[in-house]
């Protein structure tokens, strides 16, 4: 309902022609276990999880909500929309959840001091049907993830935990950044790249070893929604590398992960990958610093913002921005718009994969740009990207990155060769979840 309500309402179409409420009454902040939901502005997601009780039900994921002290200028904790809830889809009633509240019963505890209005991402991790893990972001520039390794949110062996993968934001009005969409995780792996140092009777040897590194892409751009036309903040993109790509508790203090800074992120704003191409030596140092690092960022001009969901096809990172136009005035009620563009990173490199980085897709906030399968004039494949396009023609061609382990020049130009050349459509690709249950209505 978003400013409409703390509510959500299930509406009962099997019979198309007579539709009928499926609840007796809404979903609210009075119903049990849910005090702690606020404005509904998340999606819910209908998914299965292996729960004791409801292994066979459908499940509804959704974010606890958005607190309206958000609306303030100033980052300050909230009081509602702390946390993730899943219901039963059929009876609302609560299955788990993650608040401020001790853990316990159907609860764990939530560490985090900010509302998660964005939709949940979700994840099966071994691919056995059930979701196994999700991916969270909050109003405070905060990145989460829960694992549901057991059937029991409360075993003792294997419960689930909630723990903070990163924190990108700050209490000063320049790095105040907050999230109001879902993360896109992307499941892949990398060619980490490690320099080895040995020095022996004087003589210092130095090698360098490279490995395939499996690990999940999270990518999440950063905008303050509630103010879309604000130029203060220092927006940017993300990518979050993380490399725990087993579902598991987190319950020993050792194995929960460093939580990520801004700082531990790869600045690749000056694309310094694309300066690196004609030199192997010089790309391969980049690799090797870019491994030290937990990804990626990508820093936007002043008052640019993202105001939509990231997308990866093809192994190639899609975000799309919006620059407010100097033009708007609130005060006198003028309002002229702004410029929307799509930006298109190689998924690992963050250089760029297009003849430019940006592409303008005219005076709007673009939405997430949707794949479409089809062909050309020549009746030839073609995947394109639908909703952002040059001249705002609502369409770009995809494309896709080389997955060879070692970077090298393929075509003999003298340049390290990252793309498949034309339009080819094989590489790395996003691991999307599709779980459906046949019904017996017999």
């Amino acid at each position: 309902m978003r400013r409409g309500g703390s509510s959500y309402y299930a509406i009962d179409i099997s019979n198309p022609d007579s539709p009928s409420f499926l609840w007796t009454s809404p979903l609210t902040p009075s119903d049990t276990g849910l005090s702690e939901l606020g404005q509904t502005w998340s999606r819910p997601k209908v998914s299965f999880i292996d729960v004791k009780g409801y292994s066979s039900s459908p499940l509804l994921i959704f974010g606890a909500g958005y607190d309206t002290n958000k609306d303030n200028d100033s980052i300050t904790s909230d009081s509602s929309g702390r946390g993730i809830f899943v219901v039963d889809a059929q009876t609302k009633t609560l299955v788990w959840s993650t608040t401020p509240a001790a853990t316990g019963g159907t609860n764990t505890y939530f560490p985090g001091s900010h509302s998660i209005p964005s939709d949940v991402a979700i994840l099966d991790s071994d691919y056995d049907g059930y979701i196994d893990r999700m991916y969270s972001v909050d109003s405070g520039g905060d990145v989460w993830r829960i694992d549901l390794p057991s059937d029991d949110p409360q075993d003792t062996e294997e419960p689930w935990t909630v723990i903070k993968l990163a924190t990108l934001s700050s209490s000063t009005a320049q790095n105040d950044r907050r999230f109001f969409y879902q993360p896109e995780v992307a499941r892949t792996f990398f060619s980490k790249v490690t320099k080895n140092t040995v020095t022996e009777n004087g003589d210092t040897t130095i090698s360098f070893t490279r490995k395939s590194q499996p690990y999940e892409a999270i990518l999440i751009g950063s905008r303050n929604r509630s103010h879309p036309t604000y130029n203060t903040t220092n927006d940017a993109l993300f990518m979050i590398r993380d490399e725990n790509t087993i579902t598991k508790s987190f319950i020993k203090s050792e194995d929960i992960p460093k939580v990520v800074t801004i700082d531990k992120l790869m600045d690749i704003t000056n694309d310094p990958f694309a300066s690196a191409l004609s030199n192997p030596d010089g790309f391969r140092t980049l690799e090797t610093e870019l491994s030290s690092f937990n990804g990626w960022k990508y820093l936007l001009g002043t008052g640019e913002k993202s105001l939509s969901k990231s997308t990866v096809v093809g192994g190639i990172a899609y975000y799309t921005s919006f620059l407010p136009s100097e033009k708007n005035d609130l005060a006198q009620c003028i309002l002229d718009g702004g410029g929307g563009s799509l930006y298109a990173f190689h998924l690992h490199y963050g250089t760029k994969v297009y003849q430019n980085l940006t592409i303008d897709v005219g005076n709007r906030v673009p939405d997430t740009p949707q794949l479409f399968f089809g062909e050309n004039k020549d009746g030839e494949s073609q995947f394109l990207l639908i909703g952002v396009g040059e001249d705002a023609s609502g369409v770009v061609q995809a494309k896709s990155i080389l997955s060879n382990l070692v970077p090298t020049d393929i075509d003999g130009d003298g340049k390290i060769d990252l793309i498949k050349p034309g339009a080819g459509f094989f590489g790395l690709k996003t691991h999307r979840t599709y779980i459906y249950r046949q019904e017996n209505t017999q």
